[in-house]
Formats: C-alpha cells, structure tokens, sequence
C-alpha cells in the first residue's frame, strides 16, 4: 500500500501550483522518425513494446536509443487516454502511464509541465542529430525552456539512462490489455 502511495505522489506534486490537468490530455502525434513501420498494427501496441523493450534492458551509451524511448514514452502517455480502443485499459494502466512520464521527465530535467508535442519532437529530433553526429541539430533539439538540464547535460543523462520502474509497469499493463484481447 505504501508502495502504491509513493507512485501517486509524483502526480500529485505536478498537479500542485501548475494548471489544472485536463483529462484525457490534449492529442499527440509520434513525429515520423518514431513511426511504427508495423503497417495494420495498432501503433500504440507497437510503440509500446518498443519503449518496454527499451526500459527492460536500458542499454548504456546509446542516447539516440534513449531519446527515441522517453520520446515514445511521452506520446503513449499522450495517445493512451485519446484512443478509443485503449478505454479497456482504466485506471491503474493509464495512471502508470502519467507517473513514468513524471519519472521519466524528472530524470531527464524536463518540467512536469510542459505540452507533451515539444518534448515528444525534441527527443525525435534529438535522435536524428545524435545519430548524424550533428551538434548545431541536437542544440536545436533541446531548447532550454523545455530541456533544462541542457544539450550536453540531457545527452549524458541519456547516455546512462535514468530508471524509470514505471514505463515497465505501463508496458506491462499495454501487453496485457492487449492478451486479453480487448485491443487488437
């Protein structure tokens, strides 16, 4: 019980003192760079194994891999709750949703609130310049207002990338919606 009480609080300490959470959050979209090219799957399902498979064995030295999850993890939060077909999933699997993107944003120095859209396309972004080993891309990639920590500070912190026990946990709970056959 006190175990589930300290996942909550991270949600509670980002409602106080910022604008009131709107319930589902406004819609995302996955920038193509993250697209699933699994064509008939649903695209969460996909990206959700795909970060789950990331969180599971969190590779060292790999930023662009990094960037590429947490920016997954910040649109299922988003895409979750405004899928039709994901309404099955209740409670407890959306609320890990939030409080990973809550872990995950604390980690890498992102505030609890800001709009989902800029992290998700600064982290995709982010991945393409790490990738092409392009410097003036990846500062652009992390703004400042968005990217507190910095360019440097946000790639060495994707480099050893933080725990986020919860995203297993809301990977988890996406696999099993979708074993139970509720989403296809």
């Amino acid at each position: 019980m006190r175990f589930r009480l300290l996942l909550i609080l991270p949600i509670l300490a980002a409602c106080a003192g910022s604008e009131p959470m709107r319930w589902p959050p406004p819609e995302a979209t996955l920038p193509a760079s993250l697209a699933p090219a699994a064509t008939g799957r649903d695209p969460i399902m996909v990206v959700g194994q795909s970060a789950g498979a990331f969180f599971r064995a969190r590779p060292a030295n790999q930023p662009a891999a990094a960037a590429r999850a947490f920016a997954e993890l910040e649109w299922l939060a988003t895409a979750v709750p405004n899928a039709q077909q994901w309404q099955s999933l209740g409670g407890p699997g959306l609320l890990q949703l939030s409080v990973a993107r809550n872990e995950a944003r604390t980690a890498l120095g992102i505030p609890l609130d800001a709009p989902a859209q800029p992290v998700i396309d600064g982290l995709a972004s982010a991945a393409q310049a790490l990738e092409a080993n392009d410097r003036a891309a990846l500062d652009r990639a992390l703004p400042g207002e968005i990217f507190t920590a910095g360019p440097a500070e946000t790639v060495q912190r994707l480099s050893a990338p933080p725990r986020v026990p919860s995203a297993l946990a809301a990977a988890d709970s996406l696999n099993a919606e979708r074993i139970r056959g509720s989403v296809r």
